[in-house]
């Protein structure tokens, strides 16, 4: 039987229709713009804002498509405490000025039917922020602010087909693993689960993004107030579920396959060719995956980049924050061999780790190409998504009656490098304390960064197991457990970030209130020329 006369899927059949559908919308939305009036900004400050912007979010060190949604996060943040109810209004005509000179939206391109939805939003979500806000029990950041920017990004950038690739493959897994899942979970938490799972492992989406995707899909509104909060408690148990975290793990190494059909969907418009001509689409899927290839090596590249700059901005306003005034205090001096190695040893550590990275084989193009075409046009039987660790095929060490064994012999290497490096720190190089300390959270924290780069390449990869080079090899076994202290690093400044906060507090604030002054100056010294 030749490709064409493959049978699609009822799913996939519907993944067309919908993709389809999404693709006339956008063409409508982009007459719309033509032919209405649309919004300008003004140029004032733009070198400065969009500088800033940059500068913040390597100090943040976050996904680059969740940059938009963050921006707009702390907007809000900073104008919705102690708003009187007099300026809401307002808020969408300054958050459209500050998104473009930040560089996040071209100027020209909001419709006035755009700015009124955000109007809207704004104020549904203000309303209930307001009666709110002295509530102890609710996160008014996840509940609020988060699916508020999210919601804005759909009016402004709308008929994304990503949620809807989602969907598809929420629908295919359900269908493979639904009946071990439901063995674990209730039927309602289980398909919950797996679409939220699916949803992070194919998209990386804000966790805002994915509450306004549910709250949407369920068709609840936040000004229904008791079934906003019941559905968002609900998604909160789910997102701090440790079930979820594995189902999660699970699901992205299955998710290859989607993450193609991702990309195709977006690039491709409409998608008939899946059923009307499969040549033509599965050629096109093969283009598309060294496209992914390529992508991934530049993406890569730029957390490389980002990572090491993120090191260096850290790094030094801790030096100056920490280190150096604990060795004025404990030495009676500044210490410059330890703060120039702490300095430069986590970024050139970095760079090292980042050159074992690279793409998968030929071998593993075609493995994913067969994928692509069972998903699309085979209907899947049931399977399992095995879940306990010790029965797992993705865990066979574990299982073998040598794990004690090999476990120990790790320890006891872990501690060997631990006790060794400590060795030359102190006595060698004659670390203090507080050095001591910030080597081994800078370098744990490099380790935990390369980690996450090294995910991108594993998420391309066809196979649960990967083959992998001598130089990977040694690579993990050396640098495992490093990444999980920096993971733990990590977690914990994240919910700190002394950096992000300080740039907010004595940066970001008083710029934007100054420029905000600035140009609503010019406004009233325009509209008295014109009075003239």
């Amino acid at each position: 039987m030749t490709t064409n006369e493959r049978k699609t899927t009822v799913s996939t059949d519907e993944l067309i229709r919908r993709v389809n559908a999404l693709e006339q919308l956008r063409q409508r939305d982009i007459m719309d713009r033509e032919n209405e009036t649309t919004f300008h900004v003004d140029g004032l400050g733009k070198a400065i804002v969009s500088g800033y912007e940059s500068l913040r979010n390597a100090a943040e060190y976050t996904e680059s498509h969740t940059l938009f949604q963050r921006a707009m996060g702390r907007f809000f943040q900073r104008n919705f405490a102690g708003l009187p109810e007099h300026r809401v209004d307002s808020l969408a005509t300054d958050l459209i000025v500050e998104l473009t000179l930040a560089g996040y939206i071209e100027n020209d391109t909001v419709t006035e039917k755009k700015m009124n939805a955000i109007k809207h939003l704004i104020r549904d979500y203000y309303e209930f922020y307001h009666r709110k806000q002295r509530s102890k029990n609710i996160d008014l950041k996840a509940y609020v602010i988060a699916p508020l920017a999210a919601r804005i990004e759909d009016v402004l950038f709308p008929h994304s087909k990503g949620f809807t690739v989602v969907q598809f493959a929420y629908e295919y897994l359900a269908k493979k693993y639904g009946y071990e899942l439901d063995r674990t979970l209730n039927k309602r938490r289980m398909h919950l689960t797996l679409l939220i799972a699916t949803a992070k492992a194919l998209l990386k989406p804000t966790e805002g993004a994915i509450r306004n995707d549910i709250l949407s899909r369920y068709r609840v509104s936040i000004k229904n107030e008791t079934d906003y909060l019941a559905m968002n408690r609900e998604l909160d148990e789910i997102f701090r579920d440790r079930t979820t975290r594995r189902i999660e793990r699970k699901v992205s190494n299955r998710c290859a396959p989607f993450r193609v059909v991702v990309r195709q969907v977006e690039k491709s418009g409409d998608i008939s060719d899946i059923k009307n001509n499969q040549d033509k689409f599965l050629t096109e899927c093969n283009w598309t995956i060294k496209e992914v290839y390529e992508n991934t090596s530049k993406a890569i590249r730029s957390g490389v980049t980002k990572s090491i700059v993120f090191l260096i901005i850290t790094k030094t306003i801790i030096g100056v924050a920490v280190e150096v005034p604990y060795d004025l205090l404990a030495e009676g001096a500044v210490r410059f061999a330890p703060l120039i190695i702490n300095l430069a040893f986590p970024p050139l550590y970095m760079l090292l780790l980042s050159l074992t990275l690279g793409t998968p084989s030929d071998y593993n193009t075609k493995l994913l190409e067969r994928k692509i075409e069972a998903v699309l046009f085979e209907e899947e039987k049931q399977d399992k998504l095995v879940l306990n660790k010790t029965k797992s095929t993705d865990n066979l060490l574990a299982a073998t009656s040598h794990a004690t064994i090999f476990n120990s012999m790790y320890g006891v290497f872990f501690l060997a490098i631990v006790a060794g490096v400590s060795w030359l720190l102190l006595t060698q190089l004659h670390f203090n304390v507080a050095s001591f300390i910030i080597f081994f959270i800078f370098v744990s924290t490099a380790s935990f960064l390369c980690f996450r780069l090294s995910r991108l390449v594993r998420e391309i990869e066809a196979r649960d197991d990967s083959n992998q080079s001598f130089w990977q090899s040694l690579r993990d076994f050396l640098y495992m457990p490093f990444v999980t202290i920096g993971q733990w690093v990590s977690e914990k400044y994240a919910k700190i970030n002394l950096v992000s906060n300080m740039l907010d507090l004595f940066v970001e604030l008083p710029m934007k209130d100054i420029l905000r002054a600035i140009r609503r100056w010019n406004i009233f010294i325009s509209s008295k020329k014109d009075e003239i």
